[in-house]
């Protein structure tokens, strides 16, 4: 069983800035009823479901609540699920591949199995946890977190030019060159 409130809520921000007289008309059904829907008044219909799922071109699932993911695309959704991704980030790596191909696609590679991105990716977020925890606190105690910051952007800029350097076949060159 699904929440009246939550499907409710995915239905009125699904439409957007359609009317709701004019999807409701689109619907077949009344802009009272489209109402009630939206506002978890009323169990939607299976039919008013299926329709409204072909006009705005979402799951079922996802108006339901089944589902985090409103794409009707089945590989989008596998892909979302198994890397836990949102829609618009695998839809921005399906970009970046279609216009750059193999080109990209390596780097790509690359960088997602060296040790030092996943270093990279705990440290931001370590820089994000200690900045929202900065906004927080009193003015005192900010110096510390100010300062724990800045060590964190420092430790992020390290780790990045290290992931530079390792698709920087000059560099490796240069430490050769210098062990010599």
């Amino acid at each position: 069983m699904f929440d009246v409130t939550e499907t409710g809520k995915r239905i009125k921000a699904i439409r957007g800035n359609v009317k709701q007289s004019e999807c409701a008309e689109m619907l077949g059904i009344s802009r009272a009823a489209l109402s009630q829907y939206e506002n978890g008044k009323r169990k939607i219909e299976t039919d008013i479901l299926y329709k409204f799922c072909e006009l705005f071109g979402v799951s079922a699932d996802y108006i339901t609540g089944l589902s985090p993911n409103p794409t009707v695309n089945e590989d989008l959704q596998a892909g979302m699920k198994y890397t836990g991704l949102s829609q618009p980030a695998i839809e921005s790596l399906k970009v970046v591949q279609s216009f750059h191909g193999k080109r990209i696609t390596e780097p790509l590679n690359e960088l997602l199995i060296n040790t030092a991105f996943y270093d990279l990716l705990l440290t931001l977020r370590s820089l994000q946890n200690e900045s929202e925890q900065f906004i927080k606190t009193e003015t005192k105690e900010r110096i510390d977190i100010d300062d724990k910051c800045d060590m964190l952007r420092y430790r992020a800029s390290r780790i990045t030019e290290n992931i530079y350097n390792s698709f920087d076949w000059r560099a490796s060159n240069d430490d050769k060159g210098k062990q010599k």
